[in-house]
């Protein structure tokens, strides 16, 4: 659990050594493990340590999770650099919040998306609300099974994906968005909106976006049955707890409307 200073900003993360490898043909490939083809739903939201209404809207959100059930959903928090520029979570890595803010075309704080459909604004703070667009997209079935694992080193945190084709029609606009996300920062004291608990706060995303880019692996055309087989390493810098480290993978449309077919999280 790591405990921010806010007066105190963790330095920007620029450069942190990566590495990739794609396989389709992995000869040791027996098909997707039992389970990685069941749906499961990306809640991404977009916070801000000065925004009063985000306490509500995220508290709206955790009910709306705990209803329908971890297994199936899971969230995640980029941080925007409005109304409060000085937020910590956004000024750690700003690239990376701001690849997702632009990808994602988000002007409000709060900003909540459900498998990349944004919440309206009459909805954020009703955890029945929510939860209902969390229940519709857990009915459209996914076209790619997924699998992401995570391995804490001494210096580094080493990051799996495997996904799978599945449909015989997959969209050829898809990419593939791996992030490294720390479970719980606490800030002490309070930020301007009173709250001090933030969890799953996005510390790095993979590839690493170029300036002004979007970032993302880029997966082209998928058949039925075909694996894919990626790695990253993200060396954690100082102002991160490694033992909070958790690794998340989806699996997005590049283009309006942006939608997220398929998920998965390490916790």
């Amino acid at each position: 659990m790591t405990r921010i200073p806010v007066r105190l900003v963790a330095p920007l993360v620029l450069l942190l050594a990566t590495s990739c490898s794609e396989d389709s043909t992995t000869p040791e490939d027996s098909g997707p493990p039992p389970g990685s083809e069941a749906r499961v739903v990306v809640c991404e939201s977009f916070t801000n340590y000065s925004s009063f209404l985000c306490v509500p809207a995220a508290q709206a959100l955790q009910q709306a999770i705990a209803e329908v059930g971890p297994e199936q959903v899971f969230e995640v928090n980029p941080h925007v650099n409005f109304p409060g520029a000085a937020d910590p979570m956004f000024g750690f890595n700003p690239p990376a919040n701001l690849a997702r803010m632009a990808l994602n075309q988000v002007s409000n704080t709060p900003t909540i998306l459900v498998d990349g459909a944004p919440v309206p604004q009459t909805e954020l703070v009703s955890p029945a609300a929510v939860q209902a667009r969390i229940e519709a997209a857990l009915g459209v079935p996914a076209p790619i099974a997924l699998e992401v694992r995570g391995q804490l080193h001494a210096a580094s945190y080493a990051v799996a994906v495997d996904l799978w084709g599945v449909a015989s029609d997959i969209s050829d606009d898809l990419y593939l968005f791996t992030w490294v996300v720390e479970r719980e920062v606490v800030l002490n004291p309070a930020g301007p909106n009173g709250q001090t608990t933030y969890t799953n706060v996005l510390r790095q995303l993979f590839p690493i976006p170029a300036s002004g880019g979007t970032g993302g692996e880029a997966l082209g055309s998928i058949g039925a049955g075909e694996h894919r087989h990626f790695e990253y390493s993200y060396d954690f810098p100082a102002g991160v707890d490694s033992t909070e480290l958790a690794a998340v993978a989806f699996i997005q449309e590049s283009g309006p409307p942006r939608s997220v077919v398929q998920g998965r999280a390490t916790f």
